[in-house]
């Protein structure tokens, strides 16, 4: 029963963040809204200034390990991570679902990158799969698989910066 409720919750969510999604630029489902000529990504810069906030979805034990590797890692990305949204900063919101099934725990993620006003202007999106082991869900869930995806984040999010300067 649990798993079934758990895949039900995965599928409303996907449907639920599908349903936002405005076009697809082709690499890895990422989707966003602005186009590289737009002013909106006009501004954008390798030294962006970014502002995370609270994850929806997963716990603290799995956000903690997320949120220190993406500390620690932007810098060398040239991001200055912010602690409240600002008025040259850009906000990402990230979305997180795990469900077990077959002896494997996908994590699903979604980041939406948004202006200061709130428009979407770039969607990351990713699964990152993990032996379950004994443990099913989120317990099963490894900081290290965390601190990939926080690695996968900022690649992606670094590399659609730079595709989006003026």
């Amino acid at each position: 029963m649990g798993r079934i409720t758990t895949a039900i919750g995965v599928v409303v969510l996907a449907m639920t963040l599908g349903g936002c999604a405005t076009g697809t630029d082709g690499r890895n489902g990422a989707s966003g809204t602005a186009g590289a000529n737009t002013p909106a990504t006009a501004n954008l810069t390798a030294d962006a200034r970014i502002h995370f906030a609270p994850i929806i979805g997963a716990p603290e034990n799995a956000v903690t390990p997320l949120s220190s590797r993406l500390q620690q890692t932007a810098t060398r990305y040239g991001l200055t991570v912010v602690p409240q949204k600002e008025s040259d900063s850009y906000n990402l919101t990230g979305y997180f679902s795990a469900f077990t099934d077959g002896g494997n725990t996908s994590v699903i993620y979604v980041w939406d990158v948004q202006d200061t006003s709130g428009n979407r202007l770039h969607r990351i999106q990713g699964r990152e799969n993990t032996p379950a082991g004994a443990a099913e869900g989120w317990s099963s869930v490894s900081a290290e698989t965390m601190e990939t995806i926080a690695d996968q984040t900022l690649e992606e999010l670094t590399t659609w910066l730079s595709q989006n300067q003026a």
